[in-house]
């Protein structure tokens, strides 16, 4: 019996750059598969090839889907095979329901009209098969993360999805959404839908995966059962070498203080009544790290903003930033947005703080 996708000896160049060098992969049907690898090893473009938003001709190599040739033009002609794709940014519409974000571009229709009706109770059996106890009528922008990503896996049932694709799913969720989410990616397998899954975090990869599929470096370094593999030995084959700890300590030297901010305050632009950030107050010296940890919502992003001065300090009490550093907040910010170790997250606060003045 065939497998539900081939893709064989996959070869992307952009310009004289090789991303994608001869990878090969193996799906079947139900089966998820966790793509690994390093920034920047290939992965997206990888999967943007499967997906149609390169089209076919702008590589080299073959792609079969249910036995079939694949030879998409564009991301339509994926979706309608049964191929769908959710990035790491959402594509959801805030300002509509989630009934209308569901059936986007694919409205039921009855004598020429919207049958709201026939798709409000289409919308409510999606929503329970992901576990979302929502009506229909209830707007994006009031949902929280881990809820718009069960929305966006409806939108992909709705597409009648043979093969779901989640890039970075849980970045952004919290702990209890996370393992909602991978329930729903098992009941999904056990109903024959297959499944590749992009992440970091290895101990995801461990609880949901069938098989594992390493690259680097644009080249497939291996595929594997995924009960044949520890965290360990997939960031070996990740990195190329055998890592004696993941977060070593080196020895350095603390300086002198560079930055001092005391009773930091911002409100909502809009919502000014509130708060964003409640008197925050911390301090940092040369050679230090700093780590600001808390929930998605807590602040962390707006608190940066603040100091990079997105974020106008007004009202009372809205506290004080003392900043002692060296170069102009334009210069470190375009060195922090090239650095190729800062994560999307840090890239977007470095390019906002690059366009103030």
């Amino acid at each position: 019996m065939a497998a539900l996708l081939e893709m064989q000896q996959i070869t992307k160049r952009f310009g004289a750059v090789t991303a994608l060098d001869g990878v090969s992969l193996r799906l079947e049907a139900g089966e998820v598969m966790s793509l690994c690898g390093e920034n920047g090893s290939g992965k997206s473009t990888l999967m943007k090839i499967l997906c149609g938003l390169y089209p076919a001709g702008d590589y080299q190599g073959e792609i079969r889907f249910a036995g079939e040739p694949l030879r998409p033009a564009t991301l339509r002609d994926t979706e309608r095979k049964g191929i769908v794709i959710i990035h790491q940014e959402l594509a959801l519409v805030r300002q509509l329901t989630v009934m209308e974000n569901i059936f986007l571009g694919g409205e039921i229709t009855r004598y020429g009209a919207v049958d709201d009706e026939a798709m409000a109770l289409r919308c409510q059996t999606l929503l329970a098969q992901v576990k979302l106890s929502l009506s229909p009528d209830t707007r994006v922008s009031e949902l929280g993360m881990g809820q718009q990503q069960l929305v966006e896996i409806a939108r992909a049932l709705n597409k009648q999805v043979r093969l779901l694709i989640l890039d970075e799913p849980t970045s952004s969720l919290t702990g209890q959404e996370t393992e909602t989410l991978l329930e729903i990616i098992r009941n999904l397998r056990e109903h024959g839908i297959a499944c590749i899954y992009i992440s970091h975090k290895l101990n995801e990869v461990k609880a949901i995966s069938d098989s594992v599929c390493v690259i680097r470096d644009g080249k497939h370094i291996a595929t594997r059962p995924a009960d044949q593999l520890s965290e360990e030995a997939i960031i070996t084959l990740m990195v190329g070498r055998e890592l004696t700890a993941l977060y070593p300590r080196e020895p350095h030297s603390i300086g002198d203080e560079v930055l001092r901010v005391e009773g930091l305050t911002a409100w909502h632009p809009l919502k000014r009544d509130l708060q964003r950030v409640k008197a925050v107050s911390f301090s940092l010296r040369r050679g230090e790290i700093l780590g600001v940890a808390g929930l998605v919502g807590a602040g962390r992003t707006e608190m940066v903003e603040c100091l990079a001065g997105v974020w106008q300090a007004s009202g009372k009490g809205a506290g004080r930033a003392a900043f002692i550093l060296k170069g102009s907040r334009r210069a470190c910010a375009i060195a922090a947005r090239r650095s190729p170790t800062a994560s999307p997250w840090c890239r977007k606060i470095a390019k906002k703080m690059a366009s103030c003045r």
